[in-house]
């Protein structure tokens, strides 16, 4: 005999006379569970129409005084969150509240599929729910704990590190701005060789890890000879325009196959290249390098190459987003070739790679000359030094001169090296 609800009226739980009378009550997803249970002379419950029905306020005063309530829910999602919703309204409303997952079942299965096993039946449901521990609702997080204190800081076993020593700092995101034509992709894929096999460049040590070198730009045709003048790696990876599929642009809803990389180090050519955003637009920018510090937090470095204004090698394009929200920026630019000027790839011409404007870590830089021979750069003296160098050697045996004598003389011996200014420095 079965309560017919609806239709007309306001909904009502199922077998609610006896539901009523009893100190007890099993709660289920559907009347043929229900009836199951009864059948058992069990007293079972369930909403009006199964796991999408709302628990009404008007229930609550049906389950008061209750001793005991089992939700015994189906072994899927909605069956699951069907028994919290229904375990959450009761909490504290009754005596013993309990949630029973039953065992054997499999995926969308109910305890209809379970009675079916055999030497399931009653008295072994009876055993299960009485070793079922009571339910007790998720605690939300508390806040004020998932804080750092300022003095657990102290004893974290975290420090910086560099993958290529005192220029790129481990997990940030660096920028590496310069014109067009100085040489970034030679300079980032010899730098991508060198982290992905650990070797030093340069003066400057590595710590080795993988490398994926997300190219937008670069023909194949060129990418391949730039591979051949650096040398060959079993760690380092291309994601070239070519690939199927194409690497990601960060502002798709793509870019989270970047994900699905083991962390190393992630360098994009170029950033402007990597999105169809406006880079001028701070909010569009926002969006890029938030997605970028995603990346970040998942174990990457990342490395982006961008370029500067026409004319002015000093400063990047684009807003001033990029500089707010990057960790640590870099440039490459020409100093000077003997005439003063910079000269296109010529091996004399002389650079500067190094922080520019913004880092979040200690500033550094190096001096390198351009190998037209490898399409690539190699390391420089320092200019300062070489300077200094040659003025103390000049006046190693001179004692007693004044500021104008030594400037003169500097001026005479060293006229091609030095400045005025070089010679303030003595």
């Amino acid at each position: 005999e079965k309560l017919i609800t609806g239709r007309g009226c306001d909904p009502v739980l199922y077998n609610l006379p006896e539901l009523s009378k009893s100190k007890y009550a099993f709660v289920v997803e559907g009347e043929a569970k229900a009836y199951l249970l009864m059948k058992w002379g069990l007293i079972a419950t369930c909403l009006d129409s199964g796991a999408n029905s709302p628990f009404r306020d008007d229930y609550l005063k049906h389950f008061a005084g209750k001793e005991k309530v089992i939700v015994l829910p189906d072994n899927d999602s909605p069956g699951r969150a069907y028994a919290n919703k229904i375990a959450s309204a009761l909490y504290d409303k009754v005596g013993k509240l309990k949630v029973v997952e039953l065992p054997e079942l499999q995926d969308a299965e109910d305890i209809i599929d379970w009675a079916k096993i055999a030497g399931n039946g009653k008295a072994r449901l009876i055993e299960i729910v009485e070793a079922s521990p009571d339910w007790q609702p998720s605690k939300e997080p508390d806040l004020l704990s998932s804080l750092l204190k300022w003095n657990d800081i102290l004893s974290l076993d975290v420090k910086i590190e560099y993958l290529i020593q005192n220029l790129i700092p481990k997990g940030s995101i660096t920028l590496l701005f310069g014109r067009g034509g100085i040489g970034k992709t030679s300079l980032c894929l010899q730098i991508a060789r060198a982290t992905a096999e650990g070797l030093p460049y340069g003066d400057l040590q590595t710590i080795k890890t993988p490398v994926y070198y997300t190219d937008f730009e670069n023909p194949l045709s060129v990418l391949k000879q730039r591979v051949e003048n650096i040398g060959q790696s079993d760690n380092l990876w291309v994601w070239h325009i070519s690939n199927t599929p194409q690497p990601p642009r960060l502002d798709t809803k793509e870019w989270e196959l970047y994900k699905q990389l083991p962390a190393g180090l992630l360098i994009f050519d170029t950033l402007r290249a990597s999105h169809l955003s406006d880079e001028n637009n701070s909010q569009d920018m926002a969006v890029v390098i938030a997605r970028l510090k995603e990346l970040r937090e998942a174990g990457f470095t990342i490395l982006l190459l961008h370029h500067t204004p026409k004319g002015n090698e000093g400063i990047y394009k684009g807003s001033t987003a990029l500089l707010d929200l990057v960790d640590h920026v870099l440039s490459i630019e020409s100093v000077k070739d003997a005439d003063g000027e910079p000269i296109e790839f010529d091996r004399d011409n002389l650079y500067r790679l190094g922080v520019r404007i913004k880092t979040r870590y200690e500033p550094h830089h190096v001096f390198l000359k351009f190998n037209p021979d490898i399409k690539g750069f190699e390391f420089a003296r320092d200019p300062d030094i070489e300077i200094m160098e040659a003025i103390n050697e000049l006046l190693a045996d001179k004692e007693g001169l004044n500021t104008n004598q030594i400037y003169e003389m500097v001026k005479k011996e060293l006229e091609t090296m030095t400045t005025p200014e070089d010679i303030k420095k003595v």
